[in-house]
């Protein structure tokens, strides 16, 4: 194959063929006679007539006859001897994305070589033409993925046409690239954005959790607060009760005590007018005798209508919740008597300690004890002093 670079075209000269690597090394000679020329050839002598022109049958035809896969190892993928459908499209993994063509073109003329030219082009990029050569194979390797459409072109003699064929084929992208790996990574995506999503609200509830527990704590915190200065109101207040009611307690002791000496003095006075009037003989004057008594007479009233015994009774009830209404309510059979006795006793006083208080002797506290006994309805053997301490702790 030439080319003619005034022209700017490939062409071949008869005969160039013919004898290649027919002839016997260093032994070339050529003896001509009439336009013809023997030449010695390693099968015997050829003769060429220098006159004659190539038979021509017509147009050559070229056909991609194999497609070899060659990595990972060398398959056969496409193989035929006739041109191929053009709108035939060839399915080739991405794995073995490299490939090797062989082709040829029908000749007839055996004088004549013959010349390859071939052209890949991609959806994105139009190749361009490859010089002419007689090699008949074409490699490619580590094609990306996509769609190819594979040109060749055969130049077989001078001035004609070259014959032209193509083939469509298409890459498959890897694994990683196809479409349902795209979904699985859309998936993938969708998962992870709800898996942030989630751990976004589980942390924003946690954080709510955590300030809800820690209001409730502060809440909890000011209730036990309050709780605790209340017990500290109240405990100030049931001091400042019992302080009052201590203070009550010992006016009540005082008035009693007072009342109880008084009454002693006064009995002591009665009784020493008493021994003063019996002693009085006939001599002495009427009017003495009259002083004495109007005296005892003053003694006995204020021992039984002392203002001091009111004053005690409403200390005592302040002091006891309202004891004598309690038992009045209670046992309205008791008389006020009775009453001022059951306090005497609430008081853990003694028989001897209340006589004077009431102005009664020992044995008539006695008597008014086992009354208070029968109208209350107390048992035999039943304290009466234990029964009005815990009457109005009911």
């Amino acid at each position: 194959m030439r080319y003619d670079d005034q022209r700017d075209r490939y062409f071949k000269r008869s005969g160039e063929l013919y004898l290649n690597k027919l002839l016997i090394e260093h032994f070339e000679h050529v003896s001509t006679f009439d336009r013809r020329a023997v030449l010695c050839s390693e099968g015997g002598f050829s003769l060429l007539d220098l006159d004659a022109a190539p038979p021509h049958t017509g147009n050559s035809s070229v056909a991609i006859r194999r497609i070899w896969l060659t990595e990972p190892s060398d398959s056969l993928l496409y193989g035929r001897n006739y041109p191929a459908d053009e709108a035939e499209e060839l399915i080739i993994p991405y794995g073995c994305n490299s490939l090797r063509f062989e082709y040829s073109a029908v000749n007839y003329l055996r004088t004549q070589p013959t010349g390859y030219a071939c052209r890949l082009d991609s959806e994105n990029e139009t190749g361009s033409w490859s010089e002419y050569r007689e090699t008949n194979v074409k490699e490619f390797t580590n094609l990306h993925e996509g769609r190819y459409v594979f040109h060749v072109r055969a130049l077989v003699a001078d001035g004609e046409e070259p014959a032209s064929t193509s083939l469509a084929f298409r890459v498959l992208p890897p694994w990683y690239r196809t479409w349902w790996s795209y979904l699985i990574y859309l998936i993938l995506l969708g998962a992870g954005i709800g898996y942030l999503v989630r751990r976004i609200d589980k942390s924003r509830k946690r954080l709510v959790k955590q300030k809800e527990l820690e209001l409730r704590q502060q809440e909890e915190g000011f209730k036990k607060e309050n709780e605790r200065k209340e017990l500290e109101i109240d405990s100030l207040k049931e001091e400042v009760l019992r302080a009052e009611l201590r203070h009550k307690s010992e006016e009540l002791v005082n008035s009693t005590l007072n009342i109880v000496r008084k009454n002693e003095i006064l009995l002591n006075i009665k009784k020493a007018a008493t021994n003063i009037y019996q002693t009085l003989n006939e001599e002495n004057p009427v009017s003495l005798r009259r002083k004495v008594i109007r005296l005892i007479g003053q003694i006995d009233e204020n021992i039984a209508h002392d203002n001091d015994l009111q004053h005690f009774q409403h200390t005592f009830d302040s002091v006891h919740n309202g004891f004598f209404d309690r038992l009045t309510a209670a046992y309205p059979e008791l008389t006020k008597k009775e009453l001022l006795l059951c306090a005497y006793i609430k008081m853990d006083l003694l028989s001897k300690e209340i006589a004077p208080l009431m102005s009664i002797s020992v044995r008539g506290v006695e008597i008014s004890r086992y009354r208070i006994r029968k109208k209350i309805g107390l048992d035999e053997g039943a304290n009466l002093a234990e029964f009005l301490r815990k009457f109005t702790q009911e």
